[in-house]
């Protein structure tokens, strides 16, 4: 959901640069302030925006699709005498031409006319499958200049790096365009004629496989320009997205375990509630009621975590940030097919974050919601308590339960904060601020009372929570 929200690219290659950017932790903070910066020019230049647009629009296509799939597989390959191609096509086009003059040529004219038609058949569908991209890479390759121009008023280093590879990718993209000579004629006839030029002399065979052999040898190039264009469309699009935001910051990066967000958010709450958290160097244990705002509290956490060391931004005021590696457990998943049940799974995937930040040399900044929720509360507080514990000696932890008695365990490593609300007798108001301390107050039967169960059953549970606590 949070890809689909900041994806607003022009292109399949903007969406495709997004992701693997996403993918990513940068640790060069000259390259995640020139990120920011991006988004900042891209936020002043609302023409050159939209000047881009119309530049990319034919990209945005399967042919334009298909690019991505070609310059990120192996080059491709032609038939080992490929070369005999352009030979046979030499030779076809001068014995239709010296039939003009003696008779002696029509025989060896008809007969390469015949070859020409079986080796289009033969090669023809499988070079033409593997050169489907091509027509998007020439696409590619025609938006060079185009978006030179479009964005020549603005400070993009980009478009010096595209400047650079203008006359490589100019040359490149006019063997490429041969091979669709037949798409550039509207006239019917004039491309039947085409057609039936390729299929006996070999012009679309010849020029394929001279187009093929051009492209993988600029291959590097090709995904110079391929990196270039994708990371424009694509932070184009991420600041479309952070101009929909009240407000977003560049984050500071220190060493350490202490960090501070000030009105943090999360990305995806249309009215969201803004937070504020400084840490003291020890890890966070949050707890409150159902509802609270707990969960979507770590999520933005984690989010803007995320977003710092790779898009370069927070969505907050300010923040001070660890450059530590994301690892988040929010979401689990029984394994039913594997034979591992929802706790046996959850203790496994536990067990490899354990094990991956006593192996790795690289601070770690874990989120866990709610440790061990699948088995019985006294084991759940006595195994995440441990586990708790121990984690936090190597890396910062940010973990949230509902279990209260775990802030007391935990109480020596740990700062406690909490979620709350108030309830009255016909609804629950919901603060969503993050509080200092353990929060004292439970409202799930309350919550069931609201929801319309009969009060047979929250009365009998009321009845069951007084007798435990006897």
């Amino acid at each position: 959901m949070v890809f689909m929200r900041f994806d607003r690219s022009i292109t399949p290659l903007g969406a495709q640069y997004l992701h693997c950017l996403l993918s990513k932790y940068e640790c060069n903070l000259e390259l995640l302030n020139h990120n920011a910066n991006t988004c900042r020019i891209w936020d002043t230049n609302l023409e050159a925006r939209q000047a881009l647009s119309a530049v990319l629009q034919p990209l945005n296509s399967k042919e334009g699709a298909a690019v991505v799939n070609l310059l990120n597989n192996l080059p491709i390959k032609l038939p080992r005498r490929y070369r005999l191609f352009y030979l046979i096509s030499i030779a076809s086009v001068a014995c239709s031409i010296g039939c003009f003059f003696s008779n002696y040529f029509l025989l060896i004219a008809v007969g390469l006319l015949a070859m020409n038609i079986f080796l289009n058949r033969f090669f023809g569908p499988r070079i033409h499958m593997q050169t489907s991209g091509l027509g998007g890479l020439a696409i590619l390759l025609s938006c060079v200049p185009k978006t030179i121009r479009a964005l020549q008023e603005t400070t993009f280093r980009e478009i010096q790096e595209l400047s650079a590879l203008a006359y490589a990718s100019r040359n490149l993209r006019k063997k490429i365009s041969r091979i669709f000579l037949s798409r550039y004629s509207g006239d019917d006839f004039i491309r039947i004629i085409i057609d039936y030029l390729n299929m006996f002399y070999l012009f679309e065979l010849s020029f394929s496989c001279r187009a093929i052999v051009a492209t993988n040898e600029q291959r590097a190039m090709c995904l110079k320009v391929y990196g270039i264009i994708g990371r424009l469309d694509a932070f184009q699009g991420i600041s479309t997205a952070l101009s929909e935001y009240p407000f977003f910051c560049v984050p500071e990066f220190k060493t350490g375990r202490t960090f501070s967000v000030e009105d943090l958010y999360h990305p995806l709450v249309s009215k969201p509630v803004c937070n504020t958290v400084h840490g003291t160097g020890k890890s966070f244990l949050l707890s409150g009621t159902n509802m609270s705002g707990k969960t979507t509290f770590m999520k933005a956490l984690a989010i803007n975590l995320l977003f710092s060391q790779t898009i370069g931004v927070c969505l907050a005021r300010k923040a001070v940030l660890p450059p530590a590696r994301l690892k988040t457990m929010i979401t689990r998943t029984d394994a039913i097919i594997g034979g591992r049940s929802h706790f046996f799974s959850e203790a496994s995937d536990l067990l490899h974050m354990l094990q991956e930040a006593e192996q790795a040399k690289r601070d770690f900044w874990f989120i866990i919601d709610e440790i061990f929720r699948g088995t019985n509360s006294i084991e759940r507080m006595a195994a995440g308590g441990a586990f708790l514990n121990y984690l936090t000696r190597r890396s910062l932890v940010f973990a949230s339960t509902h279990d209260l008695e775990l802030s007391k365990l935990l109480r020596s490593e740990f700062d406690s904060y909490y979620f709350s609300e108030v309830i009255t007798e016909k609804d629950a108001r919901f603060d969503y601020l993050i509080k200092k301390g353990t929060c004292q107050s439970r409202n799930a039967i309350k919550l069931m009372i609201m929801a319309g169960y009969p009060k047979e059953v929250t009365d009998e549970a009321n009845k069951y929570i007084a007798e435990m606590k006897k």
